[in-house]
């Protein structure tokens, strides 16, 4: 297992406990409580041009309440200036923060966060994890695709439990399908 630290070195920004054990249990129970809907995949700029395609995601998305939803945005958006010297960019807002459950079966194909139009103006992607790989589930890797000595390597990044990974948007990756228990994650964006 490559470690946080060689990620790091690859240019992402990795924070070891961004949630503690304790967050992460009481988000946990709050995703399992809360209503879940098939996750979408936005074909375009506009909200209303998405649709479920399990040939390239398949996970659910959970509706937490909103004071739970702007507790964790709020903590993710404390991050900005951090973020902002890490990557060298200037960012503006967060998107609307994602609560995502990945179960048997489950995975999300290779991708960028950032469409190659940029239509959807995203600059860093976060991702928080609630639950470790190999504890309470098996795969759901989140891999990503690095260029070494001029060819695109894959390199998995295990979830830990509450740690939080950000990359730029552009960045190719993809969730590697779960095959036992599940994988509960928080993910943004921001532009």
């Amino acid at each position: 297992m490559l470690s946080p630290t060689f990620f790091r070195s690859l240019g992402l920004f990795v924070r070891s406990d961004f949630l503690n054990k304790a967050e992460c249990h009481h988000l946990k129970e709050v995703i399992r409580a809360s209503p879940m809907a098939d996750a979408t995949i936005v074909y375009a700029r506009t909200e209303d041009q998405k649709a479920v395609d399990e040939q390239l995601r398949r996970t659910r998305r959970v509706r937490v309440a909103a004071e739970v939803e702007l507790s964790i945005s709020q903590k993710i958006q404390a991050l900005m200036p951090e973020l902002e010297t890490h990557f060298k960019v200037e960012l503006h807002d967060i998107q609307p923060t994602q609560f995502l459950v990945y179960r048997p079966g489950d995975f999300f194909t290779m991708h960028r966060d950032r469409d190659e139009e940029g239509r959807n103006q995203r600059v860093a992607s976060v991702i928080i994890f609630l639950n470790s790989g190999g504890a309470e589930f098996e795969g759901g890797t989140l891999r990503f695709f690095v260029e070494i000595a001029g060819k695109p390597q894959p390199l998995d990044f295990v979830p830990q439990e509450g740690l939080l990974v950000g990359f730029r948007s552009e960045m190719i990756h993809e969730v590697q399908p779960v095959t036992r228990g599940e994988r509960y994650s928080v993910v943004s964006w921001f532009i």
